[in-house]
């Protein structure tokens, strides 16, 4: 979970979740404009698949209800992405709703994933 950078606009859920597909040590070398040194240097990351929230369902404060999340469709190209360690606030546990069923349809064709 980390904060969504998106503002505070009502009822909008203020976090972006996304389930750890994997965890990445590397040493890179930033050359670009703001660059301190050209030394290696560990980064570490995350690669994620994101949730987004379920904007037919209402959450927060004002309904009493809990904000629903859920996949990103694959076919979307923010489905997918990095995410810097340090952005990380917490790790969460996920209810599934199950009264909802199931669907193939979020991770369809090929995946890398």
């Amino acid at each position: 979970m980390t904060l969504s950078h998106e503002g505070d606009e009502g009822d909008r859920y203020p976090y972006w979740c996304g389930q750890i597909i994997g965890v990445f040590h590397a040493m890179v070398q930033h050359s670009g404009p703001d660059s301190h040194s050209l030394e290696l240097q560990p980064m570490e990351f995350l690669w994620v698949r994101w949730y987004g929230q379920a904007l037919e369902h209402r959450g927060g404060w004002k309904v009493k209800h809990l904000h629903q999340i859920g996949f990103v469709d694959s076919s979307d190209p923010a489905a997918f992405g990095f995410l810097d360690l340090q952005e990380v606030i917490r790790s969460i546990h996920l209810i599934p709703a199950f009264k909802n069923g199931q669907t193939p349809k979020l991770l369809s064709g090929s995946s890398i994933a």
